[in-house]
């Protein structure tokens, strides 16, 4: 890992400690977006949620919906390390985040099945690259 910056590395790790799904005031049960800095130029980060669906057909039509809940989720995610950048670290020159849109990816895991139930529940995941400016 090769780092230009240490300063901004170091402040952006101190930022990242208390972002959305790491102990911060939003907190939502089935929802969580934690990012890992890479180095001064790259976050890696990770989005889950516990979804129910009735089927495997639905499950897939629910795709769509389950990427843009993700994609506004890190979206927002990314606007609050801004924000608390801004006010943690006043005067210093704010990072852009941008989402690399050839890093995304996304899957789905069963969790529970059974033929009693017409529910069935799992995880959804989505990942990406941000890159730092």
């Amino acid at each position: 890992m090769l780092i230009r910056n240490y300063e901004k590395f170091l402040n952006l790790s101190r930022i990242l400690n208390t972002t959305f799904g790491a102990g911060s005031d939003r907190t939502h049960a089935t929802q969580s977006v934690k990012f890992d800095i890479l180095d001064d130029g790259m976050l890696k980060c990770r989005y889950l949620m516990i979804v129910n669906f009735a089927s495997d057909t639905l499950m897939r039509e629910m795709m769509r919906r389950y990427n843009t809940e993700a994609r506004s989720m890190v979206e927002g995610a990314l606007k609050k390390i801004v924000e608390d950048y801004k006010t943690t670290f006043p005067g210093e020159e704010v990072p852009k985040l941008s989402i690399i849109e050839n890093t995304i990816g996304e899957d789905m895991e069963f969790l529970t099945f059974s033929q009693y139930s017409g529910t069935r529940k799992g995880y959804y995941r989505f990942g990406c690259l941000v890159k730092i400016d």
